[in-house]
């Protein structure tokens, strides 16, 4: 449990305990996430209503950051980890049993917390108009529920797709940041593809 005076080496998830931790949690949020993405289209009849410039360069430099900071913040706790342990297994495969507490689990729920505030690119892209993919819409549902999967269950590789998925995401929404301020990178080409 996290309270106020409680470190993140000290973070420990516990079922109905920490905030969101219910499995009602993530059911709900995808839940809500789907009627409200698809009563938004639905009203809106596939037009624009429009979302200030400012506002989007502000939602993608949030991402960027917080994916930075899981990202380093994981990557870093799980070099100590593989030091301490003497070994890169538990990266693969945790131990069964191994207690969801820790500086490791901490960035994986910090991380299940993020994808809560992910679904607003899916307002957003509603908002502007922009045709929504089957993709799109599946992997903001499954990652959410596969990152309160890792927690409640201590899933083996959660480490290693925390940081291939927030890696990607730097990438990504530094992207969409320099591009929301009307200054596309000189990698574009790259990335879109």
């Amino acid at each position: 449990m996290m309270g106020p005076s409680v470190t993140y080496a000290q973070f420990e998830w516990e079922t109905g305990v920490t905030p969101f931790s219910s499995p009602a949690a993530p059911v709900t949020g995808v839940l809500l996430y789907l009627f409200v993405v698809f009563g938004m289209r639905t009203a809106l009849g596939g037009k624009a209503l429009g979302v200030h410039r400012s506002l989007v360069a502000l939602h993608n430099l949030v991402l960027f950051a917080a994916s930075g900071i899981m990202f380093v913040g994981c990557a870093y706790e799980a070099v100590l980890e593989v030091n301490r342990v003497g070994s890169t297994e538990w990266l693969f495969c945790l131990p069964i049993g191994t207690p969801v507490k820790g500086p490791i689990f901490f960035w994986s729920y910090v991380y299940y917390l993020s994808k809560f505030y992910e679904l607003l690119d899916t307002v957003i892209l509603v908002l502007k108009g922009k045709p929504l993919t089957f993709l799109h819409v599946f992997h903001h549902s499954a990652v959410m529920a596969m990152a309160y999967l890792w927690l409640e269950s201590a899933q083996s590789l959660q480490v290693l797709g925390l940081l291939f998925n927030t890696g990607v995401h730097v990438i990504m929404y530094y992207y969409y940041f320099l591009c929301s301020l009307g200054l596309p990178p000189p990698w574009k080409k790259i990335i879109t593809n």
